[in-house]
């Protein structure tokens, strides 16, 4: 249970490294990443070319996309990564501060599904629409 803790802990230390190397070679080469179908980056990214795209996808719709998780909470198989997400919409140059939740499954040692969960994801497709929706808060 614990091996799963500390090595999700360091790849999200690679991650903020951006050291894509060891990122990739944390994930299973079958992994799923299942974003909200409603975002414009929405869907099934699967093994590492999938993974690679995602990035590019967040890249183009994303100026700045910092996450930075504050609680793992661990059971045995899975994990849930609680986070803060600052973010700057590339389109409408807004900002975003909010929550997310990664689900994390393994397999054979590796990562092999990530579930991503926004706090507010009408709020996410509003700032990165090019004219909002929602007041300013």
């Amino acid at each position: 249970m614990g091996s799963h803790l500390s090595f999700l802990e360091g790849l999200f230390d690679a991650f903020e490294r951006k050291d894509i190397h060891a990122v990739l070679d944390g994930l299973h080469p079958d992994v799923d990443v299942i974003q909200v179908e409603s975002l414009p980056y929405g869907g099934v990214y699967r093994g590492h070319d999938g993974f690679k795209r995602l990035l590019g996808d967040l890249d183009a719709a994303w100026q700045v996309f910092d996450v930075k998780p504050f609680e793992y909470l661990d059971a045995g198989e899975k994990i849930v990564v609680r986070m803060t997400c600052k973010a700057t919409a590339r389109a409408s140059g807004r900002d975003i501060e909010t929550e997310m939740q990664e689900v994390f499954s393994f397999r054979n040692g590796k990562v092999s599904e990530i579930k991503v969960f926004y706090w507010d994801t009408a709020k996410v497709r509003d700032v990165l629409a090019a004219e909002s929706h929602f007041r300013d808060s």
